[in-house]
């Protein structure tokens, strides 16, 4: 049996494969907040103003979310051991996020002044 003609289907075959049309690339995947997040840093822009509002030495700020409600928790690293840096502040309420625009309208704070105040964030 002449091994060429197998040998040559084989290159064809694969060449047909290899020169097929290319597949589009998957869709990109909707932006997701759920889970456990550590603050880095934060600003605040006011009136073209940027004020760096974190981090604050000794302080750490963690933020959960899951599908559609989020809760926070701000506290001295010091576990309130020195009073004079003491804090804990708290708060939940529900998001929405579409596309890069995020919204949170809290529902529960520790500091009643700012609650059932509906925040917007564009990233």
């Amino acid at each position: 049996m002449n091994l060429r003609l197998p040998a040559i289907i084989g290159i064809i075959g694969w060449t047909v494969v290899s020169c097929g049309e290319a597949k589009a690339p998957e869709a990109a995947t909707a932006l997701s907040l759920i889970g456990t997040w550590k603050l880095a840093y934060s600003k605040m822009i006011k009136n073209g103003d940027t004020t760096d509002t974190y981090p604050v030495k000794g302080q750490e700020m963690i933020k959960m979310f899951n599908g559609s409600h989020f809760a926070f928790f701000k506290h001295d690293v010091s576990k309130g051991s020195d009073s004079s840096t003491a804090v804990f502040d708290s708060g939940a309420g529900t998001y929405e996020l579409t596309g890069d625009k995020y919204e949170g309208a809290l529902a529960v704070l520790q500091l009643p002044p700012l609650g059932r105040h509906a925040f917007h964030f564009h990233t």
